[in-house]
């Protein structure tokens, strides 16, 4: 029997001293989660189960925990990453190559094992407009290198551990690494490509275990442990890995 899944009902309240709190419930929730976002955005999770007044209750009960990681976000500075004319950049598969010349334009160009950047040779590769384009490159072949790696990869984990997904999506996500829907439908990021494979083999087994539970319950853990005994070694190393434009939510659950 197929379980067919309404979507999550979301609406925003006004809270005093907190501002605006996004308030969702979910079929697939178990527990309440109060999550705090880089851009300091509160969401609170709700199952179907819970009131409305108790989720506020929590939230008020976790209000000093969500100014102190509000407050905390605030003074991230994310860090600089200037990439200069002598560095030498390698993606898995791709090298940047940056060219001036006598054009006033800057140009990007992807080909097999390289990222071309052009620009004016009157102008310093630290300029932002310039450091933007070998941003927008690097991303456009970490997307190619995504394409050609975890749909593959995704496959194989899946098959060995029988698991059943049905989409695969890749994504220029800017919070998390991945995620799972109510459809089995599988969300990668395609900064994963930054990261070594067994921490990328931990994103994708993680979503997978999803397909089958919906939540983090312990059950939740156990299955991915049995698959993955050193499961929390992978994560607490995801968790201290510093990637340029990412940033992962701050969350607490009860």
């Amino acid at each position: 029997m197929k379980v067919l899944y309404s979507k999550p009902q979301v609406k925003t309240i006004q809270i005093d001293g907190l501002g605006s709190v996004t308030l969702r419930r979910d079929h697939r929730a178990r527990r309440l989660t109060l999550k705090v976002k880089p851009d300091q955005q509160i969401t609170l999770t709700v199952p179907y189960s819970i009131s409305e007044k108790t989720a506020l209750a929590f939230l008020e009960a976790n209000r000093e925990w969500a100014l102190k990681k509000i407050q905390a976000l605030k003074e991230i500075k994310p860090p600089i990453f200037i990439i200069e004319d002598k560095q030498t950049i390698q993606t898995r598969t791709h090298r940047l190559a940056l060219q001036p010349t006598n054009s006033n334009e800057i140009r990007i160009g992807i080909q097999p094992g390289i990222i071309n950047v052009q620009y004016p040779s009157n102008q310093k590769i630290t300029n932002p407009r310039i450091q933007e384009a070998i941003k927008l490159g690097l991303t456009a072949a970490y997307r190619i290198e995504a394409k050609q790696f975890l749909p593959p990869r995704v496959r194989d984990l899946a098959q060995r551990y029988g698991f059943r997904y049905n989409r695969l999506f890749i994504k220029n996500l800017k919070s998390r690494w991945g995620s799972c829907s109510a459809a089995n439908n599988i969300n990668l990021n395609l900064h994963l490509m930054r990261l070594p494979d067994e921490l990328i083999d931990y994103v994708i087994l993680h979503e997978l275990t999803h397909t089958q539970i919906k939540n983090h319950s312990p059950l939740f853990w156990q299955e991915l442990e049995r698959i993955l005994p050193d499961a929390k070694v992978r994560r607490q190393q995801l968790k201290t890995i510093t990637v340029q434009g990412f940033l992962p939510s701050v969350v607490i659950e009860n």
